[in-house]
């Protein structure tokens, strides 16, 4: 329990404010009082406060209606009436409306501390028990591996990138500038992937793609050009690549691709990769 707690006392006696104050402020207690309904509502509203202690008859804002506007703006601050009248109905009342506790004017030092005390610890246990449990971030997937052989086919500017990348990763980079080449690495299991340069693939597309389709159907294959064309893009579709990725492109664009593409995850793919490829040479 807060020994710095802050209190709010309400009463339109002032002996009664002042008395609170000296027996609280004595326990560590920070106490702000008030002598008007309406102010000790307003103080109420605008402080998060431990604890109030609210008297039940005052002019202008009766405890009760105080009450009713601290349950509405503030549910979690235990509220303890105060009063030299209590009646059944008064008590019903004020539990209907959430007071915690009643104190019975007058009082002794001790059953202030008392009262106090409990009031605080409700107010604590109702924070606990209401506060927002942040949701759980769900768990960052694991980065796909890069495939265990890379085959580039013909002369591609950034495979020296491809290759340092490569390096990082435990992944073999090589570079085979003959078709025929090309489909006995696959027949033998020697690649994950291949990427196509844009002049590669537009020249032997039309029997090199179908001839490792028939070797190995689920190889995943990357075309790669500087010239962005939706023409060449439905080329690619139409052969079954769905991995184009558009000159000028970054290191982790590169590796996203390439990632995507052995988790036949598109990124990225359709017209927006070509728009996004445009962009950047027209920027």
């Amino acid at each position: 329990m807060k020994s710095n707690a802050r209190i709010l006392v309400i009463d339109d006696e002032r002996v009664v404010c002042e008395s609170c104050k000296k027996v609280l402020a004595e326990e560590g207690y920070q106490v702000t009082t008030s002598t008007d309904g309406e102010e000790g509502l307003d103080r109420a509203k605008s402080g998060h406060f431990d604890a109030v202690l609210l008297d039940l008859r005052m002019p202008r804002k009766s405890g009760l209606e105080v009450l009713h506007g601290i349950r509405e703006h503030r549910p979690q601050t235990a509220v303890v009436m105060i009063t030299a009248y209590p009646t059944a109905d008064s008590a019903m009342e004020s539990m209907r409306l959430g007071a915690r506790d009643y104190l019975l004017k007058p009082f002794t030092p001790d059953e202030l501390r008392l009262k106090v005390q409990d009031a605080i610890r409700v107010t604590e246990e109702r924070a606990v028990a209401t506060e927002e449990v942040p949701e759980a971030k769900p768990a960052e997937p694991a980065a796909v591996p890069l495939p265990a052989k890379i085959l580039v086919a013909g002369a591609w500017e950034h495979t020296p990138t491809l290759q340092f990348i490569a390096r990082r990763e435990g992944t073999a980079v090589e570079i085979v500038g003959d078709t025929n080449e090309i489909l006995e690495r696959i027949r033998a299991g020697e690649t994950e992937m291949l990427i196509l340069g844009l002049e590669v693939f537009a020249e032997h597309s039309h029997n090199l793609i179908p001839a490792i389709r028939r070797i190995r159907e689920d190889l995943s294959i990357i075309v790669v050009s500087s010239e962005p064309s939706f023409k060449l893009q439905d080329k690619a579709r139409a052969e079954g690549i769905a991995f184009y990725l558009v000159e000028p492109f970054g290191t982790e664009e590169l590796k996203a691709v390439i990632r995507g593409a052995v988790s036949q995850t598109p990124f990225p793919r359709g017209d927006a990769a070509l728009r996004s490829g445009a962009a950047k040479k027209s920027g």
